[in-house]
């Protein structure tokens, strides 16, 4: 059960057949040492954006986590809250919202109306995914059928839209654009500037 500031130390887990929708208000929850989240059915996120969601705050012990992870024919929508992600033990950096599965080869679809989004720590150039990257979003590679849908939200120093190896894994919602402040964005975040890029 999540009441307010629930800690939790597995994730809260959506399986399949399941349809479900979770009314966070404005209450917290961390994910120490796993996702906070793992979605293999359909689930609803509301929240307000004081509702602060973190995973993997134990960094120490902590290996590959997601604040949301839609897997296996996993459906999401988040409509709210404030979506932090640490690194790993090892200092790389995690996906804050993450939608299928390399190693089980299995697909997932996330759509974000609304919410804020971002690390929890700075990551370095040594800090990079294993591939390199620095994805707040992110599809996994081998599952072309996964996507995310972005038509609303806040995202700290990512822009939200994006392809990868030919495809479009992170698209925008039909008739918007990411923002900062007024002007329209069309290209990746760089340099090291602080920015929250909207999405409207």
């Amino acid at each position: 059960n999540l009441g307010a500031d629930s800690k939790i130390t597995e994730a809260v887990m959506i399986p399949q057949g399941v349809s479900a929708t979770i009314n966070l208000a404005s209450y917290d929850v961390t994910a120490t040492q796993s996702d906070a989240f793992e979605v293999q059915g359909t689930l609803t996120i509301d929240a307000t954006d004081e509702a602060v969601i973190k995973a993997g705050t134990d960094k120490e012990n902590t290996g590959s986590v997601c604040a949301v992870w839609a897997h296996n024919g996993g459906n999401v929508t988040i409509n709210g809250g404030h979506y932090i992600v640490y690194e790993d033990k090892d200092g790389k950096r995690n996906d804050c919202i993450y939608a299928g599965s390399n190693a089980k080869n299995t697909s997932g679809t996330i759509i974000i109306n609304g919410g804020q989004f971002e690390y929890g720590s700075t990551i370095t150039q040594e800090g990079l995914d294993y591939n390199g990257h620095l994805f707040l979003l992110n599809c996994a590679d081998s599952q072309p059928e996964s996507s995310i849908t972005v038509n609303g939200g806040s995202f700290k120093n990512h822009v939200p839209s994006y392809e990868a190896n030919g495809v479009e894994e992170v698209k925008l919602g039909e008739g918007k654009a990411v923002y900062n402040s007024t002007e329209k964005v069309t290209s990746a975040h760089s340099g090291n500037s602080e920015i929250w890029y909207v999405v409207k």
